[in-house]
């Protein structure tokens, strides 16, 4: 099972949960068929458009679009050429034609594929773009985390180039110089950064680790940045 497929299992038991829905209830309102939670116990296969009516049931962005948006990034700065992206990414050389046809009937499997393999081959400028052209869809980005990996295939990977904004607690605690403990211990005590929760998997969005910590900064007095005229007077006469 890929990333993606368990990242939105998650959400989807998470959101179960919290809103007090019966699954059978959940899959009749979103896909019309009651029996879709029950399916996924067996290892069922998502596919694209299914995981985005999913998603508007939840209130959640979708991943078609702005997957769209990334792969357009990513032509658009040349990196590949579309029938080579899809022939190496999704062994299918008309995937890109079949993208822009509005074809969603991709299994999130191949979704994965092509994100990460985009991700191996992408410049740093690329990488900008296809960061902006995700944001806002976790679902895409937390997948990023696997950009180590592109990263020592000779790629410059999500992480390298701030594409992906989500970290785990071991890579949170570091980044706050704290430790996972610790985090764990803000969260039991319901302090500290904001984070996410997607089933049993905690993430962190860097731009809250930021404003958690720019709350707690300490400014100090620096005769350097004093603009007082008679400051500068008294630095004269000594």
């Amino acid at each position: 099972m890929t990333q993606l497929d368990q990242l939105l299992r998650h959400a989807i038991h998470a959101f179960l949960e919290s809103n007090s829905i019966s699954g059978r209830r959940f899959g009749e309102e979103a896909l019309n068929d009651p029996g879709f939670v029950s399916s996924l116990r067996h290892e069922r296969r998502l596919m694209l458009d299914t995981a985005d009516k999913l998603l508007a049931r939840m209130g959640l962005e979708p991943i078609g679009p702005a997957f769209e948006r990334e792969v357009e990034a990513f032509l658009d700065a040349g990196c590949a050429k579309p029938t080579v992206l899809g022939q190496q990414a999704a062994n299918d050389m008309s995937f890109v034609a079949r993208l822009r046809d509005e074809d969603s009937s991709f299994l999130l499997e191949t979704v994965e594929k092509v994100h990460v393999w985009m991700w191996a081959h992408a410049d740093e400028a690329a990488a900008a773009v296809m960061g902006k052209a995700i944001a806002g869809v976790p679902f895409l980005r937390d997948i990023g985390e696997r950009g180590e990996d592109a990263k020592h295939k000779g790629g410059c990977g999500m992480g390298r180039h701030g594409g992906n904004p989500f970290m785990s607690c071991r890579k949170a605690g570091p980044y706050l110089g704290l430790s996972p403990r610790t985090l764990e211990r803000m969260r039991e005590e319901k302090v500290g950064p904001s984070y996410h929760c997607f089933g049993q998997r905690i993430l962190y969005l860097k731009r809250d680790l930021d404003k958690w910590a720019a709350k707690r900064r300490v400014d100090l007095d620096d005769p350097e940045d004093d603009d007082d005229p008679e400051d500068d007077n008294d630095r004269r006469r000594s």
